[in-house]
């Protein structure tokens, strides 16, 4: 081959080689504007709803933890052991043996100083002994460790009415 090439046989040369190149890739048109702000919305879209679908998540999550959280502070647990000493007493009272069964429900407290049974069943006792200051005390010792026993609350409702002298401590709880 010579070392120099006529000026056609270099355009021909050229033009060989451009048929064997491969095409370039067509140049896409510019987004309109349209096109940005309707691709910008469809993102704010989906950016929107995942963020709800997060928050609703994270909303359920808290409402069981809270919902846990205020069952297990109200739940007042129960010592079998204090609760078969209630038991007892409760068969002394009604046998009508008040200063046993008061002993039982004083014996179920060192057991559980928290017992609202034995707390709500002393509180009976002492009513019956005409001691409706002891009584009250004892039932509002009850409602502090539940305040959503009603045998407690029953027991609160009927003391105030038989001393309606105790109806000044109505307001500590209503």
């Amino acid at each position: 081959a010579s070392a120099e090439m006529s000026p056609l046989e270099r355009a021909k040369a050229l033009l060989a080689q451009s048929k064997a190149a491969p095409a370039p890739a067509p140049v896409e048109a510019p987004a309109s504007a349209e096109q940005k702000q309707a691709e910008t919305e469809g993102m704010i879209q989906e950016a929107i709803q995942s963020a709800e679908s997060v928050v609703a998540q994270l909303t359920a999550q808290r409402d069981a933890a809270l919902k846990a959280a205020q069952e297990a502070s109200h739940a007042t647990p129960v010592n079998p052991a204090a609760e078969l000493i209630c038991e007892q007493g409760e068969g002394a009272f009604e046998a009508g043996d008040l200063s046993k069964a008061s002993t039982l429900f004083e014996s179920a407290l060192l057991i559980d100083a928290g017992c609202v049974r034995a707390l709500s069943n002393l509180a009976v006792v002492a009513t019956h002994q005409e001691q409706p200051w002891q009584a009250l005390s004892y039932l509002l010792l009850a409602l502090v460790r539940d305040h959503e026993d009603q045998g407690v609350v029953e027991n609160l409702q009927g003391l105030l009415e038989v001393y309606p002298e105790l109806q000044v401590a109505r307001s500590l709880f209503v």
